[in-house]
């Protein structure tokens, strides 16, 4: 009898009987007796299928993804928390010395020094 094993996903590691075999496997054996395929794959829940070999069969096993849990959304964060501090600014400021009739030097600065 011909047996045609593949899997879905189609990396998976399969399994007749426990012993390793290829994905996808496709062989003549010996009519009559039971088989267990089995199948695994990282992510997805193992399938597992007993096949009788009374006929020539072909055999598909899928795996289920594994359902794990959502992460929780971050908080979400008001506009105020997401801006950007400003970078200090000069403000400029009237100059308040003047130069002098009396021996200025003939300019007006803010440098109070």
């Amino acid at each position: 009898m011909r047996l045609r094993v593949r899997t879905l996903p189609a990396g998976a590691t399969l399994r007749m009987d426990g012993t390793p075999i290829a994905n996808p496997f496709d062989a003549a054996l010996a009519r009559g007796g039971t088989h267990r395929l089995s199948a695994s794959a990282q992510g997805y829940q193992d399938a597992t299928e007993a096949v009788s070999l009374d006929r020539d069969r072909t055999v598909t096993l899928r795996l289920t993804p594994n359902v794990q849990a959502r992460p929780e959304p971050a908080a979400r964060r008001t506009p105020r928390q997401t801006r950007r501090p400003r970078p200090t600014q000069m403000r400029s400021r009237p100059s308040t010395m003047r130069a002098s009739s009396m021996g200025g030097a003939g300019f007006v600065t803010d440098n109070p020094y």
